[in-house]
């Protein structure tokens, strides 16, 4: 008997809704890191909510998560991406 073990990564799209808060509006789960998984997920959230235009996008300095919002939102949006890093 063996066992297989999955490495997964998960995403969470935040808002930002009144004041300082922020809401997960949607989570998913890809099995790479890549620029067009990443990209697939937010097109979802894209072609789901068609009249959203995003302003900003907070990331945690991932080159996939930066490629996947520029395939995704091409020009739609101000162009800014924030970087977030966590020190530990």
């Amino acid at each position: 008997m063996y066992i297989k073990i999955y490495v997964v990564y998960t995403r969470n799209l935040y808002i930002k809704s009144c004041g300082l808060f922020f809401q997960v509006c949607a989570s998913f789960i890809i099995e790479d890191e890549t620029a067009n998984q990443i990209a697939e997920a937010l097109q979802q959230v894209k072609d789901w909510c068609s009249s959203w235009t995003p302003k900003v996008f907070m990331s945690d300095n991932c080159a996939a998560e930066t490629k996947a919002i520029h395939l995704v939102f091409p020009g739609e949006w101000g162009g800014t991406i924030a970087s977030v890093r966590k020190k530990i």
